[in-house]
């Protein structure tokens, strides 16, 4: 039934559906970010972005498969018509067999084997892509449709002349001699592959002799193949050629052989980057931590630069939410992608399909005064911590007010607690019930910048757990990521099919899921989030430590503060200048930062001294985990960089080996070269 259909339930798609299918779910909506536009312009791109960012998804725009299945659907293709004159090849680190580079090395008499094997997978990309290239041609050229679009000569008798053309290149060292076809040059280049493949998977002793001759320089032959196509009228000259290397973050696992196999093979495609080829432009998909670390060139002693050799695009940071919410693209684009998913397993949504869906299914959320009653519960009380010494008369009078307010009752006992009048002057004047000071018109900042943390600290007093319902709390709890906004809708579907008190009715249309029913479901996905997401990736168990103690050391702060002096206490900052001084903490918070697990942000300091800070929260989805608020409404913790370490080392986390990550990319480039090759011993 469709009702039992959870439209969640796969979380990733992007290598999973067919083009058919993934132009169901995919939202356009990013491609319309002005942000995002250079994406499609000539110049290489670092696509960069976390786990489920949807670096992948983007990326598909480029196959040919994709443009013809919008064609065949009668839908317009997302990128705008002035930029969609291209033509892409690639390859996914995944699923191309590039792991298997990590499971056998390949040893050459008299070289060394980590400088041998890298330029063996950069000989490997050069034909697979050329491959791929060869598959797009073929499939542009039998749609004539897509073939006009492009400008692309349909004729098939230019192929044969065109290959014979790409294997007179000086830079195949003569391994396409005697090629004169275009299945002869697919053939030979699908023979390689093969032969790549039987070696690296132990089904022969050695890379095949004319292999090991003709190893191609990365990049090289890719150009020249672009620069004929156009010279032999295949293409227009004004078609781009693209080129995609998506899923970079596999390099740094393949490491398992030898060390810094995975630097390596980084290097080389840094090479193909720093050629800054006019003919073609290349576009890198990669997690945010597997960048950075790796700027150095393929046997030379530079770097590659930003905005020289490349542009980075980065997905996070665009989707982030700004100090201004009128700018955030995340919600609307959040809001397409959950229409997609609906219609996708057969919701008819009606005239519903054009309105605020998200509002629709999952409500607002409730006030601030309704969940305090809620927290409360029948033994109002509760939510007060009054020591005896205070008088009996302000005692009563707020224990009173808790019964028709509990949250103004806990405002009363933190303006109290933090009242600039002496103390004496404010137990001796009880305020009239409808003059109460916290509640003036004056003070709505003061109550709105304290209402998280109120909330938190009744639902601890009174025993319950944190209330997250509606759609401003979803969209806020997912951070601006896909994939945290998915997991809080999957575990909300999948707790409201399992309701026993739900109707089976077919008909009941699109659901409209009670606040109770949410609630349980982001705490589930909270809690799925902390500890499978984080513990999966590198360095996962360390990161899960630091969160946890991290986590715990903010909710005790946040609840301890009966005064409510520091409601902005979910999230911490730190001198720039104490962070230049412990280069270990630095780099660990900057990984943990890149993995999405803590959310790095600049930050104006309010302090005399104007020191430059940062500031870090923890993912959003995790604050139900740890049972604090959501909302960055005021300053965070001003910590030393003593407490951060000691909360490092409680996690067990070595500072020396993250700084010398940090310093990987500043140390003497020959220095670095010479240790990264191995010639230092």
């Amino acid at each position: 039934m469709l009702k039992k259909i959870n439209p969640f339930h796969e979380l990733y798609v992007t290598e999973t559906i067919g083009s058919d299918n993934y132009i169901k779910i995919f939202s356009p909506y990013f491609c319309k970010h002005e942000h995002a536009l250079p994406l499609f312009q000539p110049g290489n791109i670092v696509l960069m972005g976390t786990k489920g960012s949807g670096k992948s998804m983007l990326l598909r725009l480029f196959h040919p498969e994709t443009r013809i299945a919008y064609m065949n659907k009668n839908e317009d293709f997302p990128i705008p018509e002035k930029l969609s004159c291209f033509i892409s090849a690639g390859i996914n680190l995944t699923q191309s067999g590039i792991h298997n580079f990590g499971q056998r090395e390949i040893v050459e008499a008299g070289h060394k084997e980590r400088d041998v094997t890298a330029l063996y997978f950069g000989d490997y990309l050069n034909y697979w892509i050329l491959l791929d290239l060869m598959r797009s041609v073929e499939l542009i050229m039998n749609n004539p449709v897509l073939s006009s679009k492009i400008g692309a000569n349909a004729d098939f008798l230019l192929l044969d002349k065109y290959a014979s053309a790409v294997a007179r290149e000086a830079c195949w060292l003569g391994y396409l001699n005697n090629v004169e076809t275009w299945i002869g040059l697919r053939n030979k280049l699908s023979g390689r592959i093969i032969d790549y493949k039987k070696f690296l998977n132990f089904n022969i002793d050695n890379i095949p002799q004319q292999i090991q001759s003709t190893k191609t320089t990365i990049g090289e032959p890719l150009s020249r193949a672009s620069a004929l196509i156009k010279e032999h009228g295949i293409l227009n000259r004004d078609c781009h050629v693209f080129i995609k290397i998506d899923q970079l973050e596999v390099l740094t696992g393949l490491d398992v052989i030898k060390s810094n196999y995975g630097v390596l093979y980084r290097q080389i495609i840094n090479k193909a980057l720093g050629m800054r080829d006019p003919n073609i432009s290349y576009r890198i998909g990669s997690r945010r931590y597997s960048w950075k670390d790796t700027l150095q060139i393929y046997g030379m002693s530079s770097f590659i630069e930003e905005d020289r050799d490349y542009k980075i695009l980065d997905i996070d940071e665009i989707l982030r939410r700004k100090e201004s919410p009128r700018v955030w693209s995340f919600p609307k684009y959040a809001e397409d992608i959950f229409r997609k998913r609906l219609l996708n397993v057969g919701f008819n949504l009606g005239q519903q399909e054009k309105e605020d869906l998200l509002r629709e299914v999952f409500g607002s959320a409730d006030s601030n005064q309704k969940i305090a009653e809620t927290y409360a519960g029948s033994s109002r009380k509760r939510i007060l911590n009054l020591e005896d010494e205070w008088p009996t008369e302000w005692k009563t009078f707020l224990m009173n007010l808790a019964e028709s307010n509990p949250l103004s009752a806990r405002y009363g006992e933190a303006w109290c607690r933090q009242s600039q009048i002496s103390k004496k002057a404010v137990m001796d004047n009880i305020p009239l019930i409808d003059k109460l000071p916290w509640e003036t018109k004056s003070k709505a900042y003061w109550r709105k910048e304290r209402a998280g943390q109120a909330l938190m600290q009744m639902a601890a007093r009174c025993g319950q757990r944190m209330i997250f319902a509606g759609k401003n709390n979803i969209i806020a709890l997912s951070g601006g990521n896909i994939l945290a906004f998915l997991k809080i809708c999957q575990q909300i579907w999948a707790v409201w099919v399992r309701d026993s008190k739900r109707k089976e009715d077919a008909a009941l249309g699109l659901p409209k899921i009670e606040a109770a029913i949410q609630s349980m479901g982001i705490h589930e996905a909270s809690s799925n989030w902390y500890q499978q997401v984080i513990a999966r990736e590198t360095d996962g168990n360390k990161r899960q430590r630091f969160i946890e103690r991290l986590g715990t050391y903010l909710y005790k702060r946040l609840y301890e503060d009966k005064a409510m002096s520091y409601p902005g206490g979910n999230g911490f900052s730190l001198k720039e200048s104490d962070l230049e001084k412990q280069p270990g903490v630095n780099r660990f918070l900057q990984d943990t930062s890149d993995f999405g697990d803590l959310y790095e942000f600049p930050h104006t300091t309010k302090t005399k001294d104007k020191a430059k800070r940062k500031k870090w929260y923890l993912h959003p989805l995790l604050s139900p985990y740890f049972k604090i608020h959501v909302e960055h409404t005021k300053e965070p913790l001003y910590l030393s960089i003593e407490e951060i370490v000691k909360l490092m080392k409680e996690a067990g986390i070595q500072l020396d080996e993250y700084a010398q990550k940090l310093n990987l990319n500043k140390t003497s480039p020959n220095d670095s070269q010479l240790n990264l090759l191995g010639m230092d011993d």
